[in-house]
């Protein structure tokens, strides 16, 4: 699937709804996570010291690492393309808009929080094109609870010595190595017939290795 656009990043329509009232603009940040965790880990793997010869200059001096990332939920806009406000698009931005929606209950008390409908549509009421041209709806920047973000990343490395100046590290790297499916938001445009659906993941587990020569 393609990424967002330049100007939907990560869930939020970065588009003011009236750019003559920036004070409507006020909201939470798109980064605001309430809670949020970050650890690493190194061990230096010491099961071969006792070796000797080829078997110790294979098996020891191999290091272990990993991070270990996670945070509640960041916030997302719900927005309307069908331009009830009658404005002109965006500079840059051709046929995008960003009128936003009545809100007509809370969208995180309640929300299915499920890939087929993570937000209830019935928590916004939707401005009507004839009876409400001109007009903007109620509903603050970010004021919606996206999915959460957790990952594990861990990485194997040994350098191995060639003379007395030159070095070769073997390392093998896993992100997100339990695999854990992280949800982008879902699709907040309410004129979207998918509006509420999740229909985007960030990467599943990547594993790569690599050799670098240090001088």
């Amino acid at each position: 699937m393609s990424g967002p656009a330049p100007w939907m990043v990560l869930g939020e329509l970065d588009i003011a709804q009236n750019n003559q009232n920036l004070k409507g603009e006020y909201g939470r940040s798109l980064f605001d996570s309430r809670q949020r965790f970050a650890g690493s880990v190194t061990y230096a793997i010491p099961f071969a010291r006792g070796f000797e010869g080829s078997s110790r200059a294979l098996l020891d001096g191999w290091q272990f690492s990993a991070l270990l990332a996670v945070n509640s939920s960041t916030p997302f806009t719900v927005y309307d393309s069908a331009n009830v406000s009658l404005q002109a698009p965006h500079p840059g931005v051709s046929g995008m808009f960003g009128d936003r929606p009545n809100v007509a209950g809370n969208p995180n008390k309640g929300a299915p929080h499920k890939v087929a409908q993570w937000v209830s549509p019935s928590a916004f009421q939707r401005l009507d094109p004839v009876a409400n041209a001109g007009q903007f709806g109620n509903e603050a920047r970010n004021s919606v609870d996206g999915p959460a973000f957790g990952s594990l990343d861990a990485s194997l490395d040994k350098s191995f010595a060639f003379g007395d100046k030159t070095k070769v590290q073997f390392r093998i790297e896993g992100f997100n190595v339990s695999n854990h499916v992280n949800f982008i938001p879902p699709v907040f445009d309410m004129n979207s017939p998918a509006f509420g659906q999740i229909t985007e993941a960030q990467a599943p587990r990547v594993l790569q290795f690599a050799l670098k020569i240090q001088r």
